[in-house]
């Protein structure tokens, strides 16, 4: 079993099983990483104890565990890649099974001086070949062959990943980074996306992205870095919940990064398909229109980033 200079970063929150899990897939590779960083934000005292039980078992490798006491995805990773004592860090949800030998792939790839970013991609995942989706601006044709950002502002995978394709993003559930770039450019989680919400992680790698493009870096999906990402239902939000984030977090990402009047559009546009759905499935539709009364009565904080005030009073948080 072979040890590589890997951090591995995984928040988690209230699935102990899940973690053990993953970290047991990770662990069962023919390569390992020498470090496993665990940002905890379970809420009972018996989750956490189950946790730090199965951690304390696992030797010979460097494995940092923390208590973080309120639920962010964002704080939780910042927390990680500060942490991280090697320079390739991979971050991982709590709820993935890795596959054959994603992890030393990914290293493998990392080490490439001209390589910013590997994303893993999902075995379980469905595949979309509605035309429709380019229409709504939820994908673009144009664009189809890459990993990319809609003019919609949703992250969308290649139609085929190859040894080597494209991407402007990564998921959330698996991908490496290198910590020197993000600390040379100051990448960082946006803490301002309280709770676990779409799209952090979209946020986070489409920054990333367009800084190690600004530096003539590549940033890549690999169909030798694969995943399967189990998707627990344990701690998800509720849909009125998850609906908001989408919608304020994306409106967000506008502002944030001055994408301008085609991803304006093309937010909308995608919205407004969405409820359009709602309305035919007779799923959730008043709920979705109430959601966009929020979103503009709310948008003069959104353009700004002030989302605590939307946070604390819709979602508690």
């Amino acid at each position: 079993m072979e040890k590589l200079p890997v951090t591995l970063v995984i928040p988690t929150m209230n699935r102990p099983d899940d973690l053990m899990n993953t970290i047991t897939s990770f662990l069962s590779q023919v390569s390992i990483p020498s470090e496993i960083i665990v940002v905890d934000q379970t809420t009972t005292n018996d989750d956490r104890i189950k946790i730090t039980t199965f951690l304390n078992g696992i030797s010979n490798l460097d494995i940092i565990y923390t208590f973080q006491d309120f639920p962010s995805l964002p704080t939780a990773r910042n927390k990680g890649m500060i942490l991280a004592k090697y320079d390739i860090v991979i971050f991982s949800d709590d709820d993935i099974l890795l596959i054959e030998d994603t992890l030393f792939n990914t290293y493998k790839l990392l080490s490439n001086d001209r390589i910013a970013m590997i994303g893993g991609s999902d075995i379980n995942a469905k595949k979309n070949r509605s035309f429709l989706g380019y229409l709504t601006f939820h994908k673009s044709f144009f664009k189809r062959s890459i990993g990319h950002v809609s003019f919609g502002l949703y992250g969308r995978f290649p139609n085929v990943i190859k040894s080597l394709t494209r991407t402007q993003w990564a998921m959330g559930f698996y991908f490496g980074v290198k910590k020197s770039f993000c600390q040379s450019h100051d990448v960082r989680w946006d803490e301002k996306l309280l709770s676990y919400a779409y799209p952090e992680d979209l946020i986070f790698s489409f920054e990333y992205y367009k800084k190690a493009k600004a530096n003539k870096l590549e940033c890549y999906f690999s169909d030798t870095v694969k995943v399967k990402h189990m998707a627990s239902q344990t701690s998800r939000l509720p849909k009125f919940k998850t609906d908001l984030l989408m919608v304020i977090n994306r409106g967000y990402m506008i502002y944030k990064f001055n994408l301008g009047f085609r991803y304006k559009l093309g937010f909308h546009v995608s919205n407004y398909a969405t409820l359009f759905s709602r309305l035919k499935n007779r799923e959730n539709f008043n709920q979705l229109l109430s959601i966009f009364k929020i979103y503009k009565e709310n948008i003069e904080n959104i353009k700004s980033g002030s989302l605590e005030h939307i946070y604390s009073r819709y979602l508690n948080v």
